[in-house]
């Protein structure tokens, strides 16, 4: 266990905000490192590492008592005479002795250990450090929370006695996920419109100004853009993402995250309604930010249930407020107008020992005569599912860890767990962030004496799905899930959009005790007129999409008479190997039949196959060609084809 002088702690990033770099600098920088240029003019190095402390004058200046108080009040004693004329990275040491006279400094940055170790030590920087964590064997750096675990663990540190200090998107979710408080001289009040940069500060007043602007939204200009989704739900001037559903008399009610000025600023809960999924009716958003309140620094995802012994609020809400992680509770009479508790119902400094600070997405069922919630979280690297019980669901108590999961392939934490039964089967749902990349899984089993007893499992989408949160209509369990973008951060700001929500899909249990997956409703049913295609070794144009973006394809075929086929749609593939029982190198049954459905809609593309295999596709092209071919003794398939039209209404 390491030992510290002081009781407080900032971690800095490294690339653009401790020293404030450029791709022409990185490179600048490696030719240092590697002393392959020993002649280099350090003069002109210096001109692009523009140094952290004019930045840092305006976090000191307008990170006032107003804004994050608990967060930022220790910061704010820094005398700004000392740091005010600082402009260059020769500066640094001076600021970095004053902080290191308060606080403990640390680095945490996904810049490769040694060259960090090697720049700090050829500009004798690195004696005001603790510690410097880059990527490396051994640990890994920025984003994964395992590095600042690491700190938390070997320094015996509280999550809420260090600041992260970063400069971007990636740097606050980093943060959030480590229960930190998180710091930086400037944002983007909104990513999409490309304004200029603003203080933080200034950001106060922005729950107020923005609280109508989701009914609000004028659309006109994004008919145009042909990546927009037509009945997959979807905000364009917006981000969007990880739904929760909510299904009531007759009602489908998606809310959802959704950030009305852009990428991860002042989550909300957007509200949307439909009757026949295909119509949604925009309504007011749900819940926002509150200036002094456990969620002042974003709403973040939770829960939706029905209480019915409560006749004047029988709707409630748990949810995840952030900075540092806490989990929040929300009332209301009719859907629309929903009253806060204004105190965190639990907090991350509350939460078990021996876990992570992974500690949020409440999912909440009644069992028996108690309310459980499930919450994510994180122990030994790995995804785990805390349970917490309450009779009121004001107080709630711990009462055990129903889940630690040992599959290292689900990366080193649970997010949006979802607990449930299908018939006498219990489901455990939850969201995972890995190296294999990010993917809804799923696990049946049962539950013995409060532990959760894994018997199947597997990963419920092969593509852009995350995030899968279910409700229930009469018996039947229906998911809908976060369409993530499979395009640059800079061609989103460009589109102006982020984000859509997938088409609800129908879980139930197979024979083998694995959970299956199909399209539910309107969009199963839809009818479409099947006609016999024969195929080829050569790739057939299918003229079928010349006046739509958005249809349904269905194909049905025999294993006894087709080897391979294979689809063209836009830019993406779909190879169908039976004789290797493949989809897109993903492991399937093919029966003697099968029954492969296929929803295109503008950028997405949704595959279901044989109610059991599922993939989501991103393509961003403007070519409508469809294109088949395949292999086999003469290979004859069923294709049918039809137009799906919908609307959002305001």
């Amino acid at each position: 266990m390491g030992k510290l002088k002081h009781k407080k702690s900032i971690i800095f990033d490294f690339d653009n905000t401790l020293v404030m770099n450029h791709h022409s600098t990185d490179k600048a920088i490696i030719k240092i490192i590697k002393k392959d240029y020993p002649n280099l003019n350090e003069k002109d190095l210096l001109k692009q590492i523009q140094g952290m402390a004019s930045d840092y004058e305006i976090c000191l200046k307008f990170f006032s008592g107003k804004r994050l108080i608990e967060a930022y009040d220790e910061i704010i004693k820094v005398n700004l005479n000392q740091v005010k004329t600082m402009k260059s990275s020769n500066e640094i040491p001076k600021i970095l002795d004053i902080l290191s006279k308060k606080y403990n400094l640390f680095i945490i940055s996904g810049r490769e250990t040694t060259s960090l170790n090697y720049f700090l030590k050829e500009k004798d920087w690195i004696k005001y450090f603790v510690e410097i964590i880059g990527a490396g064997p051994k640990i890994n750096g920025k984003p994964n929370p395992e590095s600042m675990n690491y700190i938390y663990e070997k320094y015996s540190l509280l999550p809420e006695s260090c600041i992260y200090v970063g400069d971007k998107n990636q740097d606050f979710i980093f943060a959030v996920n480590s229960g930190c408080k998180f710091l930086a001289s400037v944002w983007y009040q909104n990513i999409f419109t490309r304004k200029k940069e603003i203080i933080c500060s200034k950001i106060i007043d922005l729950p107020k100004k923005i609280k109508n602007v989701f009914e609000n939204k004028n659309l006109e200009k994004f008919k145009i853009d042909k990546d927009v989704p037509k009945y997959h739900p979807h905000f364009p001037d917006s981000w969007i993402n990880d739904p929760i559903p909510f299904y009531h008399k007759g009602n489908y009610h998606l809310f959802f995250q959704y950030s009305p000025r852009g990428d991860w600023k002042l989550r909300h809960w957007g509200h949307i309604v439909s009757k026949d999924l295909l119509n949604w009716k925009k309504l007011p958003i749900a819940l926002s930010p509150d200036e002094m309140g456990p969620d002042k620094d974003g709403v973040f995802t939770g829960s939706i249930f029905y209480h019915k012994e409560d006749k004047k609020f029988p709707f409630k809400i748990l949810y995840t407020g952030v900075q540092p992680q806490v989990q929040c509770f929300a009332k209301s009479a009719d859907l629309i107008n929903w009253e806060k508790y204004n105190k965190p119902l639990i907090m991350q400094k509350d939460k078990p020992k021996g876990f992570g600070p992974c500690f949020r997405d409440p999912n909440v069922f009644r069992k028996e005569d108690f309310w459980h919630m499930v919450l994510g979280s994180q122990k030994n690297k790995r995804g785990s599912v805390l349970l917490y019980k309450s009779k009121d669901l004001i107080n709630w108590n711990y009462s055990d860890s129903i889940f630690v999961d040992e599959n290292a392939i689900c990366g080193w934490e649970y997010e949006c767990p979802d607990l449930f039964k299908i018939g006498k089967t219990w489901v455990l749902l939850s969201s995972c962030e890995s190296e294999k990349g990010n993917f809804t899984y799923w696990q049946t089993g049962e539950m013995k004496q409060e532990k959760f007893i894994s018997k199947k499992n597997g990963i419920l989408d092969q593509g852009k799905f995350y995030a899968g949160k279910t409700t229930l209509k009469g018996n039947k369990r229906i998911i809908w899930g976060w369409i993530m973008e499979d395009r640059s951060n800079t061609e989103q700001k460009k589109a102006g959009w982020s984000g859509s929500l997938s088409l609800p899909r129908e879980l139930f249990i197979l024979p083998n005790g694995c959970l299956g997956i199909r399209p539910f409703s309107i969009f199963d049913k839809k009818r479409v007129k099947f006609s016999k295609l024969i195929l080829e070794n050569k790739f057939k144009e299918m003229n079928i999409m010349e006046n739509t973006n958005s249809s349904k394809i269905r194909i049905r075929g025999d294993t006894k008479n087709i080897d391979k086929f294979e689809i063209k749609i836009k830019n993406k593939k779909i190879v169908c190997d039976l004789k290797k029982s493949k989809i897109n190198n993903n492991l399937v049954n093919f029966n003697k039949k099968f029954d492969l459905t296929i929803f295109i809609d503008h950028s997405i593309i949704e595959i279901f196959f044989n109610d059991e295999y599922s993939e989501t596709l991103r393509t961003y092209s403007n070519n409508k060609k469809i294109l088949i071919k395949g292999a086999g003794n003469k290979p004859e398939l069923k294709f049918g084809f039809s137009e799906i039209d919908t609307k959002l209404k305001n």
